[in-house]
């Protein structure tokens, strides 16, 4: 353990007991497979599933402080209601998690309706542990559970969320990190060879196309707790009928706006934004396109992170952003954003099939919204 662990560890246990195998034990695991990842949503699904299989929590949520570090917001949350989660805000200093975030110390709540700092979010709330995430001394979000029955939450479990946050805390910031140089490559390397005004263009495109993954976003939240729980059962046949599911839904459920953008897409840009930005009318479909295939793929870079093949989906995040780049350098001077929209649509098809074809040969599992693929058909046909 570096000096770093050691000073955690003590402050984790207010310089008092030790700690014990078994919270050690959990910690490892935890840390070690937290940190396989470098995309930021698989990381905070991944820790969710985890922390979930040691603490029976019923609501979960990572809040990072946002507003010029004026008040935390939920990055990723279970058991709250969509616009809930979105739309709560609490200011550094109110509430349990607030107050965690001021101070940078655990707080454990036995009765919340006893404790005049908690925020009355979820009436049915009785316990509540919220942990800050401490990166290099200053604290960057908070960790929080909450359970309906009283007095839940025990003070080995603080221990070990105590410790495991220091991990979150780095394991969150590099995948932000890889995460905004990864969505970035395209508009640096754009902006680079042909002007800011080109990737203002590129920007409106791209962020209307991600209207195609809204519902897969949303939905990816509730569905990672049950491919956990379904793996750990050993119900590889339930993970498979679950995710081609769930392919199959979002993706009829995104191919109307999909194909609005592309029958429409000029409309829509001269609509909503002005005749100064229907130039990048092309870059829209082309990346209404690949982001359709994606959803049409299905989730299988979170299906290898909830069933323990981190390494596999790390590798195919980096291997994919290496492709992006070179490909926005080879494209971007010969089509401009058109170019820029090529290069981004088709590593992230990339990346998806990759990894689809991860899936199933580690797990034999089918996730795409075709079902099930015969291959030894397909190959003597």
């Amino acid at each position: 353990m570096n000096p770093t662990d050691e000073h955690t560890t003590a402050t984790a246990l207010n310089g008092g007991a030790e700690v014990s195998a078994e919270v050690l034990s959990t910690l490892a695991e935890i840390g070690e497979e937290v940190n396989a990842s470098l995309d930021l949503d698989e990381v905070l699904a991944r820790s969710a599933a985890l922390i979930k299989r040691h603490i029976d929590y019923e609501i979960f949520g990572v809040l990072m402080i946002e507003g010029d570090g004026t008040y935390l917001r939920h990055r990723f949350a279970i058991g709250y209601s969509r616009e809930l989660a979105d739309n709560l805000r609490i200011s550094l200093g109110q509430g349990i998690t607030g107050t965690a975030a001021a101070t940078g110390h655990s707080v454990r709540v036995s009765d919340t309706s006893k404790d005049p700092r908690y925020i009355n979010a979820i009436d049915s709330v009785r316990s509540e542990l919220a942990v800050p995430l401490m990166l290099q001394g200053k604290c960057v979000g908070v960790l929080d559970i909450q359970s309906r029955h009283l007095d839940y939450f025990t003070k080995d479990q603080q221990n070990i969320l105590t410790l495991l946050a220091s991990r979150l805390a780095v394991a969150i910031e590099n995948a932000r990190l890889f995460q905004k140089v990864r969505a970035q490559a395209d508009t640096l390397l754009l902006g680079s060879l042909k002007g800011a005004k080109v990737v203002g263009i590129y920007g409106i495109a791209d962020r209307g196309s991600d209207l195609i993954l809204l519902l897969t976003l949303i939905v990816s939240t509730a569905l990672a707790p049950q491919i956990a729980s379904l793996y750990a059962s050993g119900d590889i046949a339930g993970i498979e009928r679950v995710v081609i599911k769930f392919a199959r839904a979002t993706f009829l459920c995104s191919l109307p706006v999909a194909l609005a953008f592309v029958g429409f897409g000029f409309w829509y840009l001269l609509l909503f934004y002005g005749s100064a930005f229907t130039a990048g009318q092309q870059a829209l479909t082309i990346l209404s396109i690949g982001k359709t295939l994606s959803v049409l793929i299905g989730l299988p870079g979170m299906i290898l992170i909830m069933t323990g093949y981190e390494r596999d989906a790390a590798r195919a995040i980096g291997f994919s952003a290496i492709i992006t780049i070179l490909l926005n350098l080879l494209l971007i001077p010969r089509w401009g954003l058109e170019g820029t929209a090529v290069a981004t649509a088709s590593t992230t098809v990339l990346w998806n099939i990759l990894m689809a074809v991860l899936l199933y040969k580690r797990l034999g599992i089918h996730c795409t919204a075709l079902g099930r693929i015969s291959f030894k058909q397909a190959s003597h046909a």
